[in-house]
Parts: structure tokens; sequence; C-alpha cells
């Protein structure tokens, strides 16, 4: 049992002082604690050094610098971390220039949309389900709509004069895309609610029916059209020709 000790610290002896290990590396090479690795090192009167580092290092401006190698240039650096590969910024652009390194968080995947159907980029590590902000939006819409809605009590807004069918703002808005925002009277860019100020408050973007609704069914593409707020008021006889 001694001589298995006796080996095992001589290990820890000889990897921690030549070969420059942390006492994290230590323990894993012995499938060990570094807590165990560091008092077999103090029992022995070697120096441990504060924050895991190994025992040789230079120490520049009172900081513990490790002596490296640039992948790039192969020139000779110190730095303050122990796994800097690259001796400049200039070199680790040549680097990634050169595909010697991916970063994860730089792999990217292939989707589809649950929404719209379409494929889309995005990083293999993010969350994002759908292609856009859009999407996310319409489907959102798409789901909280009726008594999916927790705001939902007994279906009276149907009964009300402004109601356009449970999925109006999804058709709305594909009307909005087709029409590329445009008025398609006065063929004026027109604008969201949200941003209008005092001076475009009449390009405010509204879809209209040209045959007055009745029921959803009216809803159909053929019978939408993209107007500004303006010429709105005025197709429904509102505002003075």
């Amino acid at each position: 049992m001694e001589n298995k000790m006796d080996k095992e610290t001589r290990l820890i002896i000889e990897s921690y002082t030549q070969k420059q290990m942390s006492l994290r590396e230590i323990a894993v090479l012995i499938n060990r604690d570094h807590h165990y690795v560091a008092r077999r090192l103090k029992s022995n009167q070697i120096e441990v050094m504060k924050r895991n580092k190994p025992l040789k290092t230079k120490v520049i401006q009172e900081r513990h610098m490790y002596p490296g190698t640039c992948e790039v240039c192969q020139k000779d650096f110190d730095s303050g971390n122990r796994k800097q590969r690259f001796c400049s910024h200039k070199c680790r652009g040549e680097a990634k220039r050169l595909k010697l390194f991916t970063r994860i968080d730089s792999i990217s995947e292939i989707r589809e949309c649950p929404f719209c159907g379409e494929e889309f980029s995005c990083r293999a590590k993010s969350i994002q389900k759908y292609c856009t902000r859009r999407c996310f939006d319409l489907q959102h819409s798409k789901r909280m709509a009726g008594e999916n809605n927790p705001s939902y009590i007994n279906g009276s807004s149907y009964n009300k004069r402004s109601f356009r069918g449970e999925d109006w703002n999804i058709i709305r808005q594909r009307i909005y895309v087709r029409d590329n925002y445009t008025c398609q009277n006065c063929k004026v860019k027109c604008v969201g609610r949200d941003r209008a100020t005092r001076e475009t408050y009449h390009l405010i973007i509204q879809c209209h029916h040209i045959k007055h609704y009745e029921n959803p069914e009216d809803n159909h593409d053929s019978n939408l059209i993209t107007l500004c707020v303006s010429c709105h008021g005025k197709a429904h006889g509102e505002l003075d020709q």
C-alpha cells in the first residue's frame, strides 16, 4: 500500500512541478479529488499556487504568465491565460480565416418554421423556432384566439361591429405583405399605428373589404386590399371625396 502511495505521490509531484499541470488535471489523471492532490503536495513541502495554477509560471508585474507558442506564426509568447492559442488578434483573425478553429456558437443548422413552413438558418445552440418575429406573432395570435385566450369570457366579442373572424390578424398581415404595405388607391407607403406621428397619421395601414363584410367567408384574398386610413375612410363614404 505504501509503495502504491509513493508511486502516486511521485506522479503528483512530477505532474505539478515538471509538466505544469493544474490540480484538477492531476486529479482527473489519478482519479482523485483536487483537494486530495493539494494535500499531497503540501505534505511534501511543495507550495501550491492560488487559483489552482501550476507551480512554474513567470511573474510579470505581479501577474502569473504562462508560456505558449502561437499556432499561426509559431512565435513564443507569454499570456495570463493558460489556454491562449494565438499571440495576437491578427493571428487569431488569420486562424479564423484559415478555419483552424470553429466556435460552438458559430455552428449553424437548418430548421423549418412551424408557421410558414419556410426553412431558415440559425445557431445550433439557439432556441429559435420561427424564421421571423412576424411569424411568431401571427402564430401566437392564432394560438390565443377564442377560448384559448385567458381573457375569453362568453364570446360576446364576436358580436362587435369590428369583428372580422378569429384569424383576421393573420389574414390582413398576409394582405399587407402581398401589397408591399402600400395603399392600393394613392400608392403611398403606409405606416403602422404604433409608428404613426401627427404628420403621418393619415397613412396608417388598414385592410379593406371590396365587398362589404358579412361573414368570415368574405375574407378571401381577392376581396381584400391594403388602404391607408384616409383612403379607407373615403371608400366607406366617411370622408368627402
